[in-house]
């Protein structure tokens, strides 16, 4: 996970940061099954380090309409933050290893 230019994280940093334990791999997937098409562009572009503005952009939409959408990916998800959505769409894709 890129933060800024030069920081990275890893999977395991961020567990740690969000305070939550790695979620099996059905429950992720489950969870990130829940989303439409479009919820799941918005969270690929979250998971890049995009920011509502630049997706606006990106999908030709409103900022507002991300921020609808990033609320109801988080509520499909069970998350509060970028930082905890990020992790369950990493899933097994990510290295455990930092």
């Amino acid at each position: 996970v890129v933060l800024e230019a030069g920081q990275e994280m890893t999977k395991q940093e961020v567990l740690d940061f969000t305070g939550r334990a790695r979620s099996g791999t059905a429950e992720g997937d489950a969870r990130l099954a829940s989303l439409s098409p479009r919820e799941r562009d918005i969270l690929d572009r979250i998971a890049k380090g995009h920011t509502n503005l630049e997706i606006g952009r990106q999908l030709f939409i409103s900022e507002k309409t991300v921020r609808n959408h990033v609320t109801r990916i988080f509520e499909k998800l069970g998350v509060h933050s970028r930082a905890q959505a990020i992790v369950v769409t990493l899933g097994p894709r990510a290295s455990s290893t930092p």
